[in-house]
């Protein structure tokens, strides 16, 4: 799993809990704790892949890191317990998304 780089821990510190806390959304947004939002990731972290335009799905359609081989790929997606993505397909409705007012914080 990415030799030298942060161990998984971190990397979740760094990914959903810095994040959540910087926004003033923790810890309903960026941990699995009870009374949270239950959103998270499986990944499978020693696939690797190369990033190609058919696999890219953003609203801007392209993304600067076509053509790069990266490893850690993302299984399925879940948002508040529900699967909203699996195997690159996204399976929920894009109205299943709710806005959550944050209060940024002062690092």
């Amino acid at each position: 799993m990415a030799a030298g780089r942060h161990r998984l821990p971190r990397a979740i510190e760094l990914l959903c809990e810095n994040p959540a806390k910087l926004l003033g959304v923790w810890p309903r947004k960026g941990t699995l704790l009870p009374g949270s939002d239950a959103d998270f990731v499986l990944v499978d972290l020693d696939e690797r892949y190369v990033v190609t335009e058919e696999r890219v799905q953003s609203k801007v359609g392209w993304s600067p890191y076509v053509g790069w081989e990266l490893e850690g790929a993302i299984k399925t997606t879940v948002l508040r317990g529900s699967v909203i993505a699996d195997q690159g397909d996204v399976v929920a409705d894009a109205r299943d998304g709710r806005y959550v007012a944050g209060h940024p914080q002062r690092p």
